[in-house]
């Protein structure tokens, strides 16, 4: 966000992008002056009509091991990704590469932090100047406490939590803590070695801070934390992290 010439390191969006518009002149100012955006699109909206091979080495998807939805959400991530580094380089070019733990890295933007998601049909990326950010999507109905999901993905504390809540809206709460989890080990980069057990969230409608197993509080201000619905049935988690009060000229 924009304020008296300075942005403030917080999570902006999200926002659905197509393969171009004015929604990207502003991610690309943000991120360029030390903010973030979050940028959503469904899949139809990227599809070009090109076809190419997966990426293969490490963290790319190997051509003949993947299916075509699978290269289709790879194909549509990569788009977004190229699109997103023009906007911030802002001279009409960019490219993307990919780290070796399979982290995408926007070509000729230093100092810029980038994170995307796929689900069937939807396509997520998040961008920080500031700080290290994560995100992830999933489709809302494939997370069903009624099967056992709910031990799998959650402490203790937020089990109690969700046994308060009406059935009907178990699901939606489960869905919101999975994809905040998935997120946050995402921006920390500690993948599936850091269990979804050992870290929860608090109820939503409530300052998201993370939390010990047993509810108390594990981490402070200088993460920030965002989930919403996505159209279609998804739902998003992003997290941020910066230095504690940080803001840059812009």
């Amino acid at each position: 966000m924009v304020s008296a010439g300075r942005v403030s390191v917080v999570l902006d969006g999200p926002v659905e992008v197509g393969p171009e518009g004015p929604e990207w002149d502003r991610a690309g100012d943000l991120v360029r002056a030390g903010g973030t955006a979050l940028l959503y699109a469904p899949l139809e909206r990227l599809r070009t009509g090109r076809t190419t091979a997966a990426p293969g080495g490490a963290g790319g998807l190997r051509a003949g091991l993947v299916s075509a939805t699978e290269r289709e959400q790879y194909e549509g991530a990569r788009a977004l990704l190229e699109r997103l580094a023009r906007a911030v380089r802002g001279d009409g070019t960019g490219s993307v590469e990919w780290g070796v733990a399979g982290r995408p890295v926007l070509a000729g933007c230093a100092g810029v932090d980038v994170a995307v998601s796929c689900a069937e049909g939807m396509v997520l990326v998040g961008a920080s100047g500031g700080g290290l950010i994560g995100v992830d999507v999933e489709r809302a109905d494939g997370m069903l406490y009624g099967s056992g999901a709910g031990r799998r993905v959650c402490t203790p504390y937020e089990l109690v939590s969700l046994a308060k809540l009406a059935p009907a809206e178990r699901d939606a709460e489960l869905a919101r803590l999975w994809t905040l989890k998935e997120a946050y080990r995402k921006a920390v980069g500690w993948g599936a070695g850091f269990p979804f057990g050992q870290f929860g969230f608090g109820p939503d409608g409530r300052p998201v801070r993370v939390q010990r197993p047993d509810g108390t509080a594990a981490r402070g201000e200088e993460w920030e934390f965002r989930s919403a619905e996505l159209p279609g049935g998804f739902r998003m988690g992003a997290a941020l992290f910066t230095p504690r009060g940080a803001a840059v000229a812009a």
